[in-house]
């Protein structure tokens, strides 16, 4: 089954810490404290649209999973939570946005953007191509957002995005 890349992050970062406590937190200890070791003091982690496609996207596909970063971003169907249970299943590199492998579901690898729990992702945006160093297009890149139902069963626009990384080609990177 092909994945794909996702970010979710509130616009307002303080929205991401109102969420539940991490209750992953034991699952992630080993590998972050293993991360943590092997990182010089004032190295974060921020990678490029590029650096998620070409590196981590493409190296999840074609099975290349070695390295410190690839246990900190777990694969979760981001579309099955309501967006405030993420950070529960997220490393937090502390920027307030978290990282996710999302398997690809659905007729032509399209995912199912429903959640249970009262609200719908909705694409927002056009899809955008990420290039590789040559230029080329190497994936697209979608921004959907989380509508949640309010009690009159009303779709409201709320504050989490996700940013959607699809390889258009899995052996171009």
């Amino acid at each position: 089954m092909a994945s794909h890349s996702t970010v979710v992050s509130p616009e307002n970062t303080n929205e991401a810490n109102k969420c539940s406590p991490r209750l992953s937190d034991s699952l992630l200890a080993d590998d972050s404290k293993r991360w943590r070791e092997k990182v010089p003091v004032g190295i974060r982690f921020k990678p490029t649209d590029q650096v998620l496609v070409c590196h981590f996207l493409a190296g999840k596909v074609s099975g290349c999973t070695d390295g410190p970063i690839f246990p900190l971003i777990k694969q979760v169907n981001v579309y099955q939570y309501d967006p405030s249970q993420l950070s529960s299943l997220s490393y937090d590199f502390g920027d307030g946005k978290m990282y996710f492998f999302t398997p690809l579901v659905g007729k032509n690898n399209t995912n199912n953007r429903r959640v249970p729990a009262g609200g719908i992702w909705k694409k927002m945006t056009d899809s955008s191509h990420v290039k590789d160093k040559d230029g080329e297009p190497v994936a697209t890149k979608t921004t959907v957002v989380y509508w949640k139902k309010d009690k009159k069963c009303n779709l409201v626009k709320t504050q989490w995005f996700v940013k959607e990384y699809m390889m258009i080609n899995d052996d171009k990177c």
